[in-house]
């Protein structure tokens, strides 16, 4: 907001006038009252709007700062001063010089406010150990309750000075592996302790002046004080040299150390100014031996006079409270920024007027948490932005490299010599409510660092980021435009996961693509699932304007993958075909949506329209017309055929040949490779080419079919997608000299030769620790068992069975059969079952048995178990150099199930009905179980040795002591 409307507060209040009447004058004065409070209201808001200008003007100078300093490191040209324009703001340039020198100022002066605090600590610490010494002198020789007071002050200093250097220390020596977030907790944290220090000294100098007091008042010797001169030198020396150093921490007191030691110098000045004056009072006119002091206090005192000894330990009092309210209060201060106590609403607003004005993406934001993290601010927020790709898009668009949604699937016949390169924009990722499209830079890299051959000639996709007007595929990297980036790769090497490429030769668009502006729409044909189709012209690559059909994807935020795969499929597999009688293929036009394909335009429409309007004119069409119609789709389907274009799914597929017949009945029943169902029926396409009426009488052969061997496959159906390929290895007996340590893998562990042996001695020494070739599992032997409580009075669910696929029946029954041969389930006459779900497991080969116990888990009762945090886990084992990891083979089931809870785990299949004897997955609390028998079973050891349900990890030192705790945890698994 500029200054012209910003509110004066001095405006909106009035004067009265000297004529006005006491009513009015009364009424004149509430006004000013309520104006008062609004001043104060805008000039509230004058500030807030100071701060939000200051803040934006920080942050301009911070980005002019960064600029500038990346212009230096690269060329001038004139694209720079193209970008210069683009990033150009309301702010003029003369305005953006002044806001980056004045940040840079602010950096410096921050700098040096960081060096002042480490050097005054450092002086104070001295200066407090010669006070300390020389007040402990004054102490001896005054014998002052209030002096000793002052000296155990200094000691509590120095004690304060000593802990504020180690943490100023810590904070700036820190392990960034150990400590990522920093130490600034550490500050808050001897600030409090420092508190507590000073209380308690506090605390004993009061109950040590109590005393001395209620002494001397039942009349028992009085301690003798002698304030002499050299004492007095002392305490005003020490008093001086706390002036001076209060005056100089006040030059700094923006920072929170130095405002420390500023306030505890300022304290020092009253409390050794107050304790000697008391002192010396004390010492001068207290009485001596019960004799007249004389002092009369304006007649207060009785005759013989006050006596003023008592000053010296109230004096001594007064000071140790203040000095523990003073600490209190700044021990508290502290304890609530270390609780992360939220910052002040102000604070609050400033932040999200910045996260609002940041971006003009930013459409809202969710969440804002600003709290302390120790001395400073943490600031956790939650934006939502607009979608802004379109815009991406258009910019991509002047590339001539770019190819729009091209799938990865046309990249291996583009992308052919290291050092090829494309851009193309990934598929829609789609979720619940959100999708994600990226910029995909494609390549051949120059390097591969893979033993598979088929991976060296694999392209590979590296994704563009865009964030905050930057973009970068390597975060070292970022770059203000995609020019930029690419003219950097051009010239320089860059790192994916698996090596290093560098951009060489720009893929230009194929033949077959074109751009949205080659395409011009014209009236719809027709609609269907997939889109709709137009007539249209298109602009070849040689400049000629064709018809074109236009097949076009629906308009959708939405654009799926399959989508966009099932498109580019089709369009993939009829490009290059050329045939008189077969639609031809000039393109796609993909660089935007909606998706086009582009076919050629039959102008004379479909066969089935033409003969439509011929018998509703009368027209009859001729024989000869009838044949060429027939030649004609013969033809274009027998092309079709010699290029594998008619497919079916396996089957009992079988060959339709042509059926000719004699006289006028004349129909045609074109080759066509057909699925038969279990029934032995089937579709056919029968074409009648006569304008006649043909009959077709049951039971009527119709032509010849055979099986057919389909040897020319188009479809590649890949290994997961095929059942049997999933189905797990069946268990064999164990050979007589069979070593477990022959199925480890040690080709990438830190063991040398020498350890490596003694590794596989110490796995082949507890071979029951592991599975086997037989799959025998183990079994748990301790005390704990899986309960499965019902919730009192819940109703029993009925049982359920589903259905099984007949091709994952075999694999059912394998598993089946191999849990009963282990004990794992045994028949079952149970009231309830549950249904049984094979889930494919995570290495795509195996199915996982799983029972669908979501019925049983409604009425079971809830069982508290806490699992470990993984982050102290992370934490505990950092100082750890070796480490291995153990996983359970099936864990679950080797905790046996408590006997009368069995039949709860019932499950229903076409072999019948089984229960668990071992604990199944997917119960209520199985988690939690198998949690309790590993925290029992790993109590005993003297390993470092943590778990996380069914994954061990042990830590260690060194190898040496590793390998001890791997003998050790194997013995007990054995156990």
């Amino acid at each position: 907001m500029s200054e012209s409307s910003r509110l004066d507060a001095q405006n909106v209040s009035t004067s009265s006038s000297q004529n006005s009447t006491a009513d009015e004058e009364k009424l004149l004065k509430t006004a000013n009252g309520a104006r008062k409070h609004l001043s104060e209201y805008y000039k509230k808001q004058n500030e807030i709007l100071d701060h939000y200008k200051q803040d934006s003007e920080q942050i301009e100078a911070a980005r002019r700062t960064r600029e500038r300093h990346r212009s230096v490191k690269t060329s001038e040209s004139s694209e720079s001063a193209e970008l210069y324009h683009l990033h150009a703001s309301t702010i003029t340039m003369q305005s953006k010089d002044s806001l980056m020198v004045r940040h840079e100022d602010a950096q410096n002066e921050e700098a040096k406010l960081a060096k002042a605090a480490t050097r005054l600590a450092n002086i104070t610490l001295l200066v407090n150990l010669c006070l300390m010494l020389a007040k402990m002198i004054a102490s001896y020789l005054s014998g002052s309750m209030s002096i000793i007071s002052s000296m155990v002050d200094s000691v509590v200093d120095l004690t304060a000075g000593a802990v504020l250097s180690i943490s100023s220390r810590m904070i700036r020596k820190r392990d960034p592996y150990q400590y990522p977030r920093g130490r600034t907790r550490v500050e808050p944290l001897s600030l409090i302790l420092i508190s507590v220090i000073m209380g308690m000294a506090s605390v004993q100098l009061i109950i040590s002046s109590t005393t001395r007091i209620s002494a001397a008042a039942a009349g028992g010797d009085r301690d003798e004080i002698n304030v002499s001169w050299p004492t007095i030198g002392i305490m005003l020396s020490t008093i001086i040299v706390k002036l001076t150093l209060f005056i100089v921490c006040q030059k700094y007191k923006s920072n929170s150390s130095i405002k420390v030691l500023s306030l505890d110098h300022r304290n020092d000045c009253l409390s050794i100014s107050m304790t000697l004056s008391c002192a010396w009072l004390a010492y001068t006119y207290g009485s001596k031996n019960g004799q007249p002091t004389g002092v009369s206090l304006f007649g207060i005192c009785p005759e013989s006079g006050c006596d003023l000894y008592y000053l010296d330990p109230f004096g001594a009092i007064v000071v140790s409270f203040y000095i523990l309210y003073t600490w209190i209060r700044t021990g508290y201060a502290h304890f609530v920024m270390l609780s992360g106590k939220s910052a002040h609403p102000e604070l609050i607003n400033r932040i999200i007027h910045q996260c609002i004005e940041h971006d003009e993406r930013i459409t809202h934001i969710d969440t804002v948490y600003v709290y302390h993290y120790g001395t400073k601010f943490l600031v956790e927020t939650t934006v939502a932005e607009r979608e802004d790709f379109p815009e991406i898009e258009k910019k991509l668009r002047e590339f001539a490299f770019y190819h729009g949604f091209l799938p990865r699937e046309d990249l291996q016949s583009i992308l052919v010599n290291p050092g090829d390169y494309l851009i193309r924009v990934s598929e829609v990722v789609e979720s619940e409510n959100k999708f994600t499209r990226e910029v995909i830079l494609s390549l051949m890299p120059i390097t591969v660092e893979s033993k598979l051959e088929e991976d060296k000639n694999r392209p590979r996709n590296v994704v563009i980021k865009h964030v905050q007007n930057m973009v970068f595929c390597e975060l070292n990297h970022s770059f203000d435009t995609m020019t930029e980036l690419i003219a950097y790769y051009t010239e320089n090497t860059g790192a994916y996961s698996q090596g290093l490429f560098q951009l060489v030769t720009p893929i230009l668009q194929q033949p077959w693509e074109f751009m949205h502006s080659d395409v011009q729409v014209g009236k719809v044909l027709g609609e269907g699932a997939f889109g709709k189709v137009c007539a249209g012209q298109l602009k070849l690559k040689d400049g000629t304007n064709v018809e074109v059909a236009i097949k076009m994807t629906k308009v959708s935020a939405f654009l799926s993958k399959a989508k966009i795969k099932e498109m580019m499929n089709e369009a993939r597999f009829i490009r290059n075909f050329n045939h008189k009688n077969v639609v031809r293929l000039y393109g796609v036009a993909h660089d935007e949506q909606p998706l086009y394909i582009l076919l050629e335009l039959v102008k004379g429409g479909s066969l089935q329209d033409y003969l439509k309007k011929a018998k509703e004119e009368g027209e009859t069409v001729s024989v000869l017309d009838r044949i060429n119609f027939c030649a004609g789709a013969g033809k274009g389907i027998d092309y079709l055929h010699q290029n594998n274009c008619i497919h079916r799914n396996d089957g009992n597929e079988f060959l339709i040949e042509d059926n000719k017949r004699e006289g006028d009945d004349l129909y045609v029943i074109a080759n066509a490779i057909v699925k038969v169902d279990a029934s032995g029926r089937t579709m056919l396409h029968i074409f009648n080419p006569s304008a006649t009426q043909i009959k077709i009488w049951k039971d009527q052969a119709l032509g010849r079919a055979e099986k057919f061997v389909n040897t020319r496959q188009s479809e590649y159906i890949p290994p997961e997608a095929e059942p049997v390929a999933k189905m797990p290895k069946l268990p064999k007996e164990t050979p007589a000299n069979y070593k477990p340590s022959q199925e480890v893998d040690l080709s990438k562990s830190i063991l040398n030769d020498e350890e490596k042996e003694v590794l596989k001695e110490i796995v082949d020494r507890h071979p029951r620790a592991f599975v086997g070739p037989d799959g025998n599992l183990g079994c748990y032997t301790g005390q704990i068992r899986h309960r499965i409580d019902f919730i009192e009075g819940a109703k029993i669910p009925a049982p359920r069975n589903f259905r099984v696929p007949l091709e994952r029946r075999e694999e059912a029954a394998k598993q089946i059969e191999e849990m009963l041969r282990q004990d794992l389930i045994r028949e079952s006459k149970s009231p309830m079952a549950s249904p049984i779900v094979l889930v494919p497991k995570a290495d795509k080969e195996s199915w996982r048995f799983c029972i669908d116990y979501r019925q049983i888990n409604t009425i079971t009762e809830p069982v508290q178990s806490v699992l470990p945090n993984i982050q102290e886990l992370l934490d505990i084992t950092a100082e750890s150099c070796v480490y291995t990891t153990l996983d359970f083979a099936a864990g679950f089931h080797q905790i046996p199930v408590v006997e009368e809870h069995c039949e709860r785990t019932a499950f229903a299949s076409f072999m019948g009905v089984f229960e668990f004897v071992r604990m199944p997955m997917g119960l209520k609390g199985s988690s939690g179980t198998f949690q309790r028998v590993m925290y029992q079973m790993l109590r005993p050891l003297k390993a470092r040795v943590f778990c996380y349900i069914d994954d061990i990890i042990l830590t260690s030192r060194n190898t040496t002591e590793h390998l001890q705790d791997i003998d050790e945890n194997s013995l007990l698994f054995v156990s």
